[in-house]
């Protein structure tokens, strides 16, 4: 595997590759970057089957890196030391966030799920559903359904009811229900931080 780390922090960088280098093997390459000129280029060249991105650059985040590269098909799991705001929107969107300190049993768990989804464009796709939720003020929500995302319009959105297994019930002015698998909780937060 060809493991792409992207973060402006040089001992950060260096850290997470002796983490990676330390406890998992099957590792090719390693590849580090400090900002998004840096880590386009790596793109482009070194070809990483997963990028390890902080989510706060310098001069940028990776979500401008990322919607500067367009399409991509390498997995991603973000880095940060805060920015609660996004971790609960990648979180929601089924993306892997790690905060630093690194807790090394969370990385060789995530690095272990990431290496599973490999050439499945699990990452690419989530990531499209991620800038959605970036994009404020938004006039639907997405909701994971039946294996599906859904968007509903936020408008028609009644009520929420917590159900049994920490799934949640959206409840719409139709008087059609959706289950998810998703938390009240999360769903509540991430409703008040979109608009």
């Amino acid at each position: 595997m060809r493991i792409l780390i992207v973060d402006d922090e040089k001992k950060s960088r260096e850290v997470l590759k002796a983490l990676i280098e330390l406890y998992y093997e099957n590792i090719e390459a390693i590849e580090t970057c400090q900002d998004i000129a840096g880590a386009k280029k790596a793109i482009i060249d070194f070809k990483p089957n997963l990028a390890f991105l902080d989510i706060s650059l310098r001069e940028g985040d990776s979500y401008q890196l990322l919607n500067e590269i367009g399409d991509f098909d390498f997995e991603i799991i973000f880095i940060t030391a805060f920015d609660e705001n996004s971790i609960r929107v990648l979180n929601y969107c089924g993306f892997p966030t790690l905060m630093k300190p690194i807790d090394v049993d969370q990385l060789v768990h995530e690095i272990t799920n990431s290496t599973s989804r490999l050439n499945t464009g699990f990452s690419r796709n989530q990531y499209k559903l991620a800038r959605f939720l970036f994009a404020k003020p938004i006039q639907q929500f997405p909701v994971f359904v039946h294996n599906h995302w859904e968007l509903i319009p936020i408008a028609e959105i009644s009520e929420l009811e917590k159900e049994a297994g920490g799934k949640t019930l959206l409840k719409l002015k139709s008087g059609k229900t959706l289950l998810t698998p998703a938390n009240i909780a999360t769903i509540q937060e991430l409703l008040a931080t979109v608009n």
